[in-house]
């Protein structure tokens, strides 16, 4: 592993200019991706170089910092980058993120009943501290006048739990929502984790007794890249696999779902511990349930050939049976496209092709309460 000063001397001429210290070739800007990175033309911010490697950047200083970093599936990782410099991007990405939603206990639900609650919420300047109404910003990309807008009315409310309990959807980005009261949630790090991938947990109560944990993960991602092609992060993904299903199976009920980035050719089976079931295998067998398909996903044609069941729900349930579980997303949105190039006999190729709702399909479980519980 090469060190810090080590890894900055490759992509650089043996020349004593050093653009990284030019000020025309990198903004008045603190951020500390610009340690390793610099305008490939002064002045034109369209494309960045990376000081450790060969790639050329488009789309700004946050590409940058992924690319250091490593862990994103849409951008190759550094072949130079050092362990150091990763953890440093990932702590500057993560600090850069948006407050987190706000999930209010189901005590105060129930104790301020029918009561409007002055809830301010981190992020939204347009909404002063003695605001009436409840209120939630919906983190939104772009200027603050479009942060200003992305506020919608809440006004909590106790809620009886259904018999038809839940669905409970799965996307590749791991949001907890619910519609039912929740406590507060909690978020647990992966210590092995280089990508600053942890387990986030909530409460739900359906009950005057029985509570329902939820949990949703983004297990380590493969990254193969030059010069080996073998950082496919195996071993951290089934040992966060296995940390999540200790931690959850101290409790009766619980449900784990995410985007596991599970290969079962490279990782094994997934570590399932007693009492845990892997939903699509219980309620599918014999189908597939790849949720990410370069063939059936029109948006991922450009792409080579891959079919992985990636996203998984993971239930260990004594009061809670499972109805069933699809999968969704599986329809191009009408009139919308992209372009890509490609390329096709040797020719690079502009193709257009269909946006679907995400690269992974989506999956709905649904889960019901086998007693009544005196709800």
């Amino acid at each position: 592993m090469a060190t810090n000063s080590e890894a900055l001397s490759v992509g650089q001429s043996n020349h004593s200019y050093d653009p990284l210290k030019d000020q025309s070739r990198r903004p008045k800007s603190n951020d500390p991706g610009w340690k390793y990175a610099y305008y490939v033309e002064a002045g034109k911010r369209e494309l960045i170089q990376c000081a450790l490697c060969p790639k050329q950047i488009k789309g700004g200083i946050k590409r940058v910092k992924q690319h250091l970093a490593g862990g994103y599936g849409d951008i190759v990782k550094c072949p130079n980058t050092t362990r150091e410099i990763s953890k440093e991007m990932n702590e500057a990405l993560n600090n850069g993120k948006r407050a987190r939603p706000l999930y209010l206990d189901d005590d105060v639900l129930e104790d301020e009943a029918g009561q409007d609650d002055d809830v301010q919420v981190m992020g939204s300047r347009s909404m002063s501290a003695s605001s009436k109404a409840s209120s939630c910003t919906v983190p939104s990309p772009g200027t603050t006048a479009k942060r200003n807008k992305a506020i919608f009315q809440l006004k909590p409310h106790p809620i009886a739990a259904p018999k038809k309990l839940l669905n409970l959807i799965c996307f590749f980005l791991y949001y907890l929502l619910s519609k039912m009261p929740t406590k507060p949630s909690d978020c647990i790090p992966f210590s092995n984790s280089t990508m600053g991938r942890e387990l986030c947990i909530a409460s739900v109560r359906t009950g005057e007794i029985t509570k329902l944990i939820l949990a949703t993960t983004h297990l380590e991602s493969p990254c193969p890249a030059p010069p080996k092609w073998d950082q496919m992060y195996s071993k951290e993904r089934v040992a966060q696999a296995k940390q999540s299903l200790e931690i959850l199976g101290g409790f009766p009920n619980a449900i784990l779902c995410g985007d596991m980035n599970w290969d079962d050719k490279g990782d094994g089976p997934f570590p399932l511990q007693d009492g845990w079931t892997d939903a699509w295998v219980e309620l599918k067998p014999g189908e597939d349930g790849w949720t990410y398909d370069t063939k059936a996903n029109g948006m991922l044609s450009g792409n080579r050939k891959l079919q992985k069941r990636l996203d998984r729900f993971v239930c260990k349930l004594a009061d809670f049976k499972m109805d069933s579980i699809e999968m969704i997303g599986k329809e191009a949105i009408p009139g919308v496209s992209y372009f890509k190039e490609k390329k096709i006999r040797k020719e690079n190729q502009r193709i257009e092709l269909p946006v679907f709702p995400s690269d992974h399909f989506g999956l709905v479980l649904t889960i019901t309460q086998q007693k009544d519980d005196n709800v």
